[in-house]
């Protein structure tokens, strides 16, 4: 097959890599661009062109797109 194969098992799950990210901004001080609400279970994006520049493709290769993250 010309196709590639890619076993779930190598690749993180989102809610892996979304707490991660936010884990990441927190340390880093970038949490005027994403981060947890108080709650815990739920998180804010403050400005969306920064973090669709500077993060979502940092975390998630192929999405570029900010409304994605959009409900």
């Amino acid at each position: 097959s010309n196709g590639i194969e890619c076993n779930w098992r190598d690749v993180d799950p989102f809610p892996v890599i979304l707490h991660r990210m936010l884990g990441d901004m927190a340390k880093e001080g970038n949490e005027h661009i994403i981060s947890w609400n108080s709650d815990g279970k739920s998180f804010t994006i403050y400005d969306s062109k920064e973090f669709a520049e500077k993060i979502l493709t940092r975390y998630f290769k192929n999405q570029t797109r900010y409304k994605s993250f959009q409900v």
